[in-house]
């Protein structure tokens, strides 16, 4: 089996896809993109690129992320 490097994200906007863009972040990419299609609010729905799974697959062992409070 191949192992995948430990990859470590110094900055992520894991709050902002969240809270900006309403993003649960707990479904895959494929899924939040899908729920998007044909939302013209922001110019890139449909193209997000991070969620907690799509991590795990990665193999991100570390993320700093940046956080928002409201």
């Amino acid at each position: 089996m191949d192992k995948k490097p430990l990859v470590f994200d110094s900055h992520l906007d894991l709050a902002m896809n969240a809270l900006e863009w309403n993003r649960d972040l707990r479904w895959t990419t494929e899924e939040i993109r899908k729920s998007e299609e044909g939302m013209t609010d922001k110019p890139d729905r449909a193209k997000g690129t991070v969620s907690l799974p799509s991590m795990r697959e990665g193999n991100i062992g570390i993320c700093v992320a940046t956080q928002i409070g409201r």
